[in-house]
């Protein structure tokens, strides 16, 4: 869909590029219309679309200005140190890996098998 911005109901009844569901601004009332039947040219096929009437109240059972942090959002854990709980998975790393990224027992178990055994010492 196309979306025109005209300055009258006359410019947006002329739009002759329109089709259905598209849309047009109107500077003129600050409105929006969506073209829901065939003609554009007909006034009756345009339906303005309506907009809420007031803000939103609340967010998370606060209002006014709201900051949400971790302790706000039921199931969430912090950035730093999360506890995580249940079987947490993370990428496998490639042999040889030396950082301090998570290690998961896939990445353990082919260092082990990496590991070179020289006359029963690794």
């Amino acid at each position: 869909s196309d979306t025109f911005v005209v300055a009258s109901q006359a410019a947006m009844l002329a739009l002759t590029g329109a089709e259905k569901g598209d849309l047009c601004v109107r500077t003129d009332l600050s409105k929006t219309f969506v073209l829901a039947g065939a003609s554009y040219s007909t006034l009756g096929d345009w339906q303005e679309l309506l907009n809420p009437t007031a803000g939103v109240s609340s967010v998370n059972g606060q209002t006014g200005t709201v900051t949400l942090g971790v302790a706000n959002i039921s199931g969430a854990a912090p950035l730093a140190s999360p506890a995580l709980t249940g079987i947490p998975t993370v990428p496998t790393a490639a042999t040889g890996t030396n950082t301090v990224q998570a290690a998961s027992t896939a990445f353990v178990q082919q260092e082990i098998a990496a590991l070179v055994i020289d006359g029963g010492t690794t």
